[in-house]
């Protein structure tokens, strides 16, 4: 069923929200460059805020009240097509250790992950289980891993037009937390007016640091603390077709 439109405020405009794309998937999958991707195709997607077409956010992928970023999904709300987005957990487990509390809060009352458990364990688990909840209401799955090869279906889908050329000129890099200084300004102005940073901004003045490990992450670790959760996620990221050499878990 399609959403009905509404009427919301977006800065200064008020604009007419159908919202009926959402990507979802598990935090740290690249949502906020989905979002950014879409726009430039030509669909108001928002990343973590309903627009006129859409919206990109992980918080959506369970049906709830209320939502620690942007707008909740309720239970009568509804959407025409939804993404299921996965990423290699190799690289979203590490990067959820600058999760904020407030998420945790959400995501604990959500799945059976628990504050009181080592913030590794909980965050493997935390790959597992809100991918099943993704995969619950998704209509199509793809990783972002492989977009450009599933590019046109991505496109056919989305209903918008196959440019290759906006691939190229949207950065995957647009993380805010992976510029520093002068730079910095430059992606908050860019950001401003709906563009990324210029593309000798993001090739060379980023911080890569941020995109990796903020604490040490070895798989033996997560087997050490419960082979079970180690089972599921390594099951799972076999199913959705990632080589023990991409997992990084021989």
């Amino acid at each position: 069923m399609r959403a009905q439109p509404r009427r919301t405020t977006t800065g200064q405009r008020e604009v007419e929200v159908i919202g009926d794309l959402l990507v979802t998937g598990c935090p740290r999958s690249g949502t906020k460059y989905t979002a950014r991707l879409l726009t430039e195709l030509g669909r108001r997607i928002g990343h973590e805020q309903l627009e006129r077409d859409g919206i990109a956010s992980w918080c959506m992928a369970v049906a709830a009240d209320k939502a620690p970023w942007g707008p909740a999904r309720q239970e009568h709300q509804t959407f025409e097509v939804i993404f299921h987005q996965v990423r290699n957990p190799r690289f979203v487990i590490p990067s959820m250790s600058t999760m904020e509390e407030v998420s945790w809060e959400f995501i604990c009352a959500h799945t059976p992950c628990d504050p009181a458990e080592p913030r590794l364990l909980r965050e493997a688990k935390l790959w597992y289980h809100w991918n099943l909840l993704a995969d619950e209401i998704a209509h199509w799955r793809y990783r972002i891993e492989d977009l450009d090869s599933v590019f046109p279906e991505f496109c056919t889908r989305a209903r918008v037009p196959c440019d290759s050329a906006v691939l190229e000129r949207v950065g995957v890099n647009i993380n805010s937390r992976a510029y520093r200084g002068l730079p910095a300004l430059v992606r908050r102005a860019s950001e401003r007016i709906g563009r990324d940073p210029p593309a000798f901004i993001r090739k060379r003045f980023v911080d890569r640091r941020v995109y990796e490990a903020a604490q040490p992450f070895d798989w033996s670790v997560v087997r050490a603390l419960d082979r079970n959760v180690f089972d599921q996620v390594i099951s799972l990221a076999t199913f959705y077709g990632y080589t023990p050499a991409e997992v990084g878990c021989p």
